[in-house]
């Protein structure tokens, strides 16, 4: 389900200036310094923390590339990063397989307590080590059940988890990246709270999540297993005049600037979203040709040529969607987002039933095509994920 929003941008690449299509180094993070810090405090409690924000927003970067070597760095010897990305899961094999795979990375990287093997040997449950000979001669560590399977029941492996830890020689941070999906896995939610719910006290689980409308159903529906599970932290807009400093500091490297007003513009213009933000001021600001002082004008041209250049990567990713998803996305885009999909004037423009509206925004806000986010006047609205492809729409795919 995830494909055609993969297709756009192909090899990953950094500018000379900004990064992007990768995780962000600690320096290249802008602001969000109040939220890395109770980040920070909340994981060295070994609390419960759910972290919200749209994609590209940065959770992940914060997580990997800040929280967890600090909190290994602090306890290096025994303390071990336990990372697993759930954004492909659809079945439970599939999070069991993403499962064992974490687990089987995170302890490989402990060399030392690898070779103190014999000292926890015996904590584990349903499971063995083994070990492989490689080409390098360093060898390849993973686990497999006790019937020699090569993927780990998810459950298990995170009671291994609880085990190791009891044990006294490992401490964990435990962390699920686009925690969401699991449901879409039947009995996950319910399986997972019994094993989460049984970790030792000093354990810290991070969980991270993109899509609020998913998020909503597993962490506040009185009936789900995870209602009211953990505090929660949101990775909101960065105000304007922050993004502003991180632009020009970066700037000025190459003599350009850019004023508060085409700052404001260009940051409006890709719906504040700071990965794409990175990629277009990357755009502008690594072309030679191009003034010294950014203005809105200059922004808009540079928008056009490089839409222009990736028109047909985008026309690849269009062309993915079905008809009448096309004609939602289509719509919404011409509107600069719509806060009301299922009254007369939007049903009007899409001609599409009500029912059949309601089944195709559901599909676009699961598969991320579409988000639905609160402006700064406290009103939904319906919007393009990805504000790049939103513009790529307006200017080739207009209906009227």
């Amino acid at each position: 389900t995830h494909t055609r929003l993969g297709l756009i941008y192909g090899e990953s690449d950094m500018g000379q200036l900004f990064v992007y299509d990768r995780l962000l180094p600690e320096p290249e993070i802008c602001n969000f310094k109040k939220e890395i810090a109770l980040i920070w405090k909340q994981v060295s409690h070994g609390e419960c923390i759910k972290i919200y924000g749209m994609r590209n927003f940065g959770k992940t970067s914060i997580i990997k590339n800040v929280i967890a070597p600090r909190w290994e760095k602090s306890h290096s010897q025994k303390r071990v990063v336990f990372y697993a990305d759930l954004y492909s899961v659809e079945t439970s094999d599939d999070l069991s397989s993403e499962l064992t795979r974490a687990f089987n990375e995170a302890l490989s990287t402990k060399k030392n307590l690898l070779s103190k093997a014999t000292d926890w040997l015996g904590a584990l449950k349903k499971i063995r080590p083994t070990w492989q000979p490689t080409s390098d001669g360093l060898g390849e560590f993973s686990f497999r059940t006790d019937k020699n399977e090569a993927v780990v029941d998810y459950t298990v492996v995170l009671q291994n988890i609880k085990a190791l830890s009891e044990s006294g020689q490992f401490e964990f941070l435990v962390i699920f990246d686009e925690f969401q999906e699991i449901g879409k896995i039947p009995k996950a939610q319910a399986r997972l709270r019994g094993v989460l719910q049984e970790m030792p006290n000093q354990t810290p689980i991070v969980i991270l999540g993109s899509k609020h409308h998913l998020l909503r159903k597993i962490f506040e529906d009185p009936r789900a297993p995870f209602h009211s599970w953990g505090s929660t932290i949101e990775l909101n807009y960065i105000p304007y005049e922050e993004y502003r400093f991180y632009l020009n500091e970066r700037l000025q490297k190459v003599g350009k600037s850019i004023d508060e007003e085409p700052s404001r513009h260009l940051q409006d213009k890709l719906g504040r979203i700071p990965e794409a933000i990175n990629r277009i001021a990357d755009f502008i600001g690594s072309d030679e040709a191009t003034q010294k002082e950014i203005t809105p004008q200059l922004i808009d041209q540079k928008l056009s040529e490089y839409l222009e250049l990736s028109q047909s990567n985008y026309s690849v990713l269009f062309s993915n969607f079905s008809q009448n998803e096309r004609i939602i996305l289509q719509t919404i885009a011409r509107n600069n987002g719509v806060e009301k999909i299922l009254n007369k004037k939007f049903l009007a423009e899409v001609m599409i039933s009500k029912s059949g509206v309601e089944n195709l925004i559901k599909r676009l806000l699961d598969e991320s095509a579409l988000y639905r986010i609160m402006d700064d006047s406290q009103t939904y609205r319906y919007v393009i994920a990805d504000p790049i492809f939103g513009l790529y729409l307006r200017k080739y795919k207009n209906l009227k």
